[in-house]
């Protein structure tokens, strides 16, 4: 399994996903030629959704990335608060590191998916019907006739 990701003037390496997000994200940096720059890069599929893989630094890439598919390395900024906004959490721009990503993907929209902290687990509600234990099976006594 591998995934191809583009950057600069339309250039695209091979990258194995089967690691570490942290591991895949370095090895990332180091061979698209940003090792000595002090960013934080991310990968975004071909129609602009921005994967956000820092925040899953530990578990393996291949759980969030498709085989076989096409990324955009983006730049992840961070955007200083307004001095009167603190109940904000820290926000971040993306940039595409891909240059005329606009002809190569003419509908890429740079976005971030809106999931909330624990979507997809189901709690179980507290009027659930529970299940019956199962009594043991006793002995069938034939009927008297």
């Amino acid at each position: 399994m591998y995934i191809t990701v583009k950057f600069g003037s339309n250039q695209a390496l091979l990258f194995n996903p089967a690691c570490a997000v942290v591991n895949l994200l370095k090895n990332i940096k180091t061979r698209c030629g940003y090792g000595e720059h002090d960013v934080l890069l991310d990968l975004s599929d071909e129609t602009g959704l921005v994967k956000e893989l820092d925040n899953h630094r530990f578990d393996y890439a291949d759980k969030h990335l498709d085989a076989l598919a096409t990324y955009i390395l983006v730049e992840k900024q961070h955007i200083p608060p307004e001095e009167d906004d603190t109940k904000n959490p820290l926000q971040y721009r993306y940039v595409p590191l891909l240059e005329k990503y606009e002809e190569i993907f003419p509908n890429y929209q740079v976005r971030v998916a809106n999931v909330q902290e624990n979507a997809g687990k189901s709690k179980k509600s507290p009027t659930a019907r529970r299940k019956k234990p199962r009594r043991p099976r006793t002995r069938h006594e034939p009927s008297p006739s």
